[in-house]
């Protein structure tokens, strides 16, 4: 659960590309005789802001107990009788009119998060009308293979390098099938910007994905995993790029990928990478990531079946589940 100061974090000066381009995004499309919908509006600010463009009313839409503080705020702004704010999941409600423009920022580091698809996919059907807008309209995500040792010896460092000789192997095995959020620099990467996948909120319906990449390697180094990131598409003419390089949105950051070992790259050497996304029913989402690399002549320099499940710890019959009588 989202505390006030992580609110705060989304929309203060560390996200500030985020909130102008969405705020740009609005500016285009709200009309006075909008009605909009906000999934997710935390404590109100795009809701107040669309009633600043003009939009006859707003429907603002939080699970999160600051909605109160939102309510609160839009009353002192006098926005309090444009809109109607309403404490639930977007599954669960049901609107007195269908919205003409639909507002939703619920992703996490990358879209597949938590029910963000399921919510957006949801909502166009029952309480968008047809024809109506998106925003985000689409999402585009991409991948590059990265140098970044201090980011992975953070991974790995604490499991095996110890002054006592203890075996800490089953930590590090588990560690790298873990998924965390980075920064990383246009410099840190080995490839180029490989595409993913594009989400396009307009058409889609599967919450998952499945695919496989493949790239060539432009710069040599030693390679330490995946740097994910997504650019979107708000509305027609309006994007926010998340990419390393761009100007930096500290909301989102770059998912990282580590690999099972550094793996020492040259120009020419393929890498190959088979990638796949499932929601669990617990709205958590389980990742595998099988990788190949293989030389320029064909040799195979390294080979990696890596997920999240492997990073599970097991219940193990050592340990005593009550208190020893």
């Amino acid at each position: 659960m989202y505390s006030l100061q992580d609110f705060g974090f989304m929309i203060g000066p560390q996200n500030e590309a985020r909130v102008a381009a969405y705020y740009e995004a609005m500016k285009r499309v709200i009309t006075p005789e909008s009605v909009v919908l906000e999934i997710g509006t935390g404590v109100g600010l795009f809701a107040m802001l669309a009633c600043q463009l003009g939009a006859r009313h707003v429907y603002a839409i939080e699970s999160n107990k600051m909605i109160d503080l939102a309510a609160e705020l839009a009353e002192a702004n006098g926005f309090g009788s444009r809109i109607t704010f309403i404490k639930d999941l977007s599954t669960n409600v049901t609107l007195p009119e269908k919205a003409d423009v639909m507002i939703s920022d619920i992703r996490g580091t990358l879209p597949w998060f938590s029910n963000h698809i399921a919510c957006i996919v949801d909502a166009r059907k029952r309480l968008l009308r047809p024809g109506g807008v998106q925003i985000p309209g689409k999402d585009m995500v991409y991948l590059a293979a990265v140098h970044q040792p201090k980011i992975y010896d953070k991974y790995c460092a604490p499991w095996v390098d110890n002054r006592y000789g203890l075996d800490f192997s089953g930590a590090r095995r588990r560690v790298v099938n873990q998924i965390s959020r980075k920064r990383f620099t246009a410099d840190d990467l080995l490839t180029s910007p490989q595409a993913v996948a594009t989400l396009d909120y307009y058409l889609m319906t599967e919450d998952g994905m499945v695919t496989t990449i493949t790239m060539p390697v432009t710069e040599a180094g030693v390679g330490h995993g995946f740097a994910f990131w997504f650019d979107s598409e708000l509305a027609a003419g309006v994007s926010l790029l998340n990419a390393p390089g761009q100007r930096y949105n500290a909301m989102y950051g770059h998912p990282f990928f580590p690999w099972e070992n550094r793996v020492s790259l040259e120009k020419g050497d393929q890498i190959v990478v088979a990638l796949r996304a499932h929601r669990r029913p617990n709205n958590l989402y389980g990742w595998r990531w099988s990788t190949t690399v293989t030389g320029a002549e064909g040799q195979i320099k390294a080979s990696f079946k890596q997920g999240t499940y492997f990073s599970r710890v097991e219940p193990h019959p050592a340990v005593l589940r009550d208190s020893p009588n």
